[in-house]
């Protein structure tokens, strides 16, 4: 799992490095125009640190670790702790089910049990009446 998750971090930093570098041909002409809200967007202007790159660098920031602090445990709640709760979830019923099993195979021999020791304890001496006492 480990191994797998290096290989993965491995893979995204290349990736990444690859847009990087390449980032300029593609900013300088894009082939296309990027438009919001019936704005358009400058590419070549996301390069520069001095304009809009420092809010665009922020906001890549904040959704990034928004995506650390929200979806991260998500992924692990359903990927860990989702399987351990179904997994403990099927022991219990298990267990049930083998403790239910077991009362009703042995209950006729728990009674045969506690009419044997009824019948076979020693007997107690019969205690006076409080009324008697006196």
């Amino acid at each position: 799992m480990i191994l797998l998750g290096l290989v993965m971090l491995a893979l995204t930093v290349m990736a990444g490095g690859s847009l990087w570098h390449h980032f300029g041909d593609f900013a300088a002409d894009p082939g296309f125009t990027l438009s919001i809200n019936g704005e358009d967007v400058d590419l070549g202007e996301l390069q520069n640190l001095e304009g809009h790159g420092v809010g665009a660098t922020l906001l890549g920031c904040l959704i990034a670790g928004i995506v650390l602090c929200v979806l991260l445990p998500l992924i692990l709640l359903f990927s860990i702790g989702l399987p351990l709760l179904i997994l403990l979830l099927v022991f219990g019923g298990l267990a049930l089910g083998a403790v239910g099993v077991g009362a009703v195979v042995f209950s006729p021999i728990w009674l045969i049990v506690l009419v044997l020791w009824l019948l076979l304890r020693s007997p107690r001496p019969p205690r006076e009446p409080r009324a008697s006492r006196r």
